[in-house]
């Protein structure tokens, strides 16, 4: 589990089992799991409208005497303005050391670019990473994109849909799907991408993003932001060259309309790139933050690759380190 110092409650992370128990355990998904049979709690999600920037607002949550407050994120005039990012968290020590660090530096809204729970389609997890990630989540705004633990294992996009919904974002930027959308955060366009949704030209991802850029006025919000989970800069073994197609069809769309920053995760490590286009540093291309360092059980990924010509680096690779820092 992970122990809150303070106040001696322990966020459980983990199931234990009796040796009968184990004896009928023979996998996840099994029709014999005696665990697999998950009753989900009601789940309730409240639209807040006509809301006002910089302004602090109080709620309650119906059985829980606790009252809990969040701050509206500053319009795009007040600088500055202090955004956390986070990726690949799961339910670890690690992961706990994340939340508190980024609620500490109290940011106007966090960023997470995928992979929240790892529950892997174990319903209960869902619920144990609730209770860990409420002290970030119940007090500073939130914006999510999906990861590949939101989609496989039989996970099917289903729980984060329900806990985790991006749907009203979505339609108010027009977009059909919640998985990919839009929304203006203070100084920010940001721009969240699905990595496990089609993006060639003529996808519905594409067309929506095509749309949503042409759109995009710069004068109201300068800094134009990317989100999606999988990257298509990393000098990392892990996970090299997954997101070569999306990267393909949509990096010259983030090029002409001069996207500024890009947010991944998926490689359990930190890196920042250069400025970079098509492989090469370019002055016009954008920086990737690559966010995987956020704590997740499956550990950093220490294995870095060399550059050409006996570089110790790509020459587009800025800043690179495979540990949990406890922050994204």
């Amino acid at each position: 589990w992970c122990q809150d110092a303070s106040t001696g409650w322990k966020y459980p992370c983990y199931h234990s089992f009796t040796a009968e128990d184990a004896s009928k355990l023979h996998g996840a998904g099994r029709y014999y799991n005696f665990r697999d049979n998950y009753d989900s709690p009601n789940i309730h999600t409240v639209v807040l409208k006509g809301l006002a920037p910089n302004q602090r607002y109080c709620y309650s949550v119906d059985n829980d005497q606790r009252v809990f407050s969040f701050k509206m994120p500053a319009d795009s005039s007040l600088f500055p303005f202090k955004v956390g990012l986070i990726a690949d968290a799961g339910q670890t020590a690690a992961s706990k050391a994340s939340f508190d660090l980024l609620k500490k530096i109290a940011p106007e809204a966090v960023l997470f670019a995928g992979d929240l729970s790892y529950a892997d389609g174990f319903g209960p997890r869902w619920d144990s990473f609730g209770r860990l990630f409420e002290r970030l989540g119940a007090t500073v705004p939130m914006a999510y994109c999906p990861g590949n633990h939101e989609d496989g294992l039989g996970e099917a996009y289903v729980n984060y849909k329900e806990r985790f919904p991006m749907k009203f974002a979505a339609e108010a930027s027009g977009s059909s799907n919640p998985l990919f959308w839009s929304h203006n955060l203070g100084p920010m366009h940001i721009i969240s991408l699905s990595s496990y949704s089609q993006s060639h030209p003529s996808s519905a991802m594409y067309q929506w993003l095509e749309t949503d850029l042409a759109q995009f006025d710069r004068a109201k919000t300068p800094w134009l932001v990317a989100m999606m989970h999988a990257p298509w800069y990393n000098s990392n073994k892990g996970h090299i060259g997954e997101a070569k197609p999306m990267k393909e069809n949509m990096e010259t769309l983030f090029y002409r309309y001069g996207v500024n920053l890009v947010l991944n995760g998926h490689v359990h490590s930190y890196e920042r790139t250069k400025q970079v286009y098509e492989n090469h540093t370019d002055p016009c291309g954008p920086v990737y933050l690559n966010l995987g360092d956020g704590g997740n059980r499956e550990g950093p990924y220490l294995h870095w690759l060399p550059g050409r010509a006996g570089a110790s680096r790509p020459a587009w690779t800025a800043f690179r380190e495979g540990s949990f820092r406890g922050g994204g």
